[in-house]
């Protein structure tokens, strides 16, 4: 079963992660210590958790040219990636385009696995993915984030095809776990932006 949002991936540079923080930090998220390194691509991340465990992360570029440049060949930041939690992996994501599970060394030395599959092509500009949660347990729930998810919001000329594929991918698309899904049209393309309390909104650029 799909349970809820896992969390949420941003395009971005070294200075909008900066940014990010200074906007984050002080409506209740917190820093999550370490940073994620995708070598084979030439780009890191790091990530601010909120309450629950989950987390909003930012993929940099380190060696500018490697990574797709369907992520970052546009306007920067922009949310590229949700990620759902399953904690029944298997079944949910049985028939998915592709498949991960790899362990990454942080800078302190400790190991971190991720497990991980999409239904459709990762190197999109925008795509969706599950993460594997057989105890329901999200990344950082120890950390103390307090900021909470309440919806995502799906603006674009595809807000149409995206309702479909998610109710086709997930088997609903008004709601992933406690989080709402609204769709409505807009611009070329399709932005999503996340929702906190506050209200706080994460306003995306558009995707292709």
């Amino acid at each position: 079963m799909f349970f809820g949002i896992d969390h949420l991936v941003f395009a971005g540079t070294r200075d909008d992660h900066r940014q990010l923080g200074e906007a984050l930090l002080p409506r209740g998220f917190v820093a999550v210590p370490g940073r994620l390194r995708f070598d084979d691509i030439g780009a890191h991340s790091e990530s601010y958790a909120y309450a629950g465990g989950g987390f909003v992360e930012v993929v940099y570029e380190v060696e500018p040219g490697r990574a797709p440049r369907v992520w970052f060949g546009g306007p920067l930041p922009r949310l590229m990636g949700i990620g759902v939690s399953s904690d029944d992996f298997a079944a949910d994501t049985a028939g998915w385009l592709w498949h991960m599970d790899e362990v990454q060394v942080l800078d302190d030395g400790s190991r971190h696995r991720i497990v991980a599959a999409g239904p459709h092509e990762h190197q999109s500009p925008l795509y969706l993915f599950a993460m594997d949660r057989p105890d329901r347990t999200l990344d950082h729930p120890g950390l103390g984030g307090t900021a909470v998810l309440h919806a995502l919001r799906f603006a674009g000329a595809e807000h149409a095809a995206w309702r479909e594929r998610i109710e086709r991918w997930l088997g609903r698309a008004d709601a992933v776990g406690d989080v709402a899904l609204e769709f409505a049209p807009g611009d070329a393309g399709i932005a999503v932006t996340p929702v906190f309390d506050g209200p706080f909104e994460l306003s995306p650029r558009a995707g292709g």
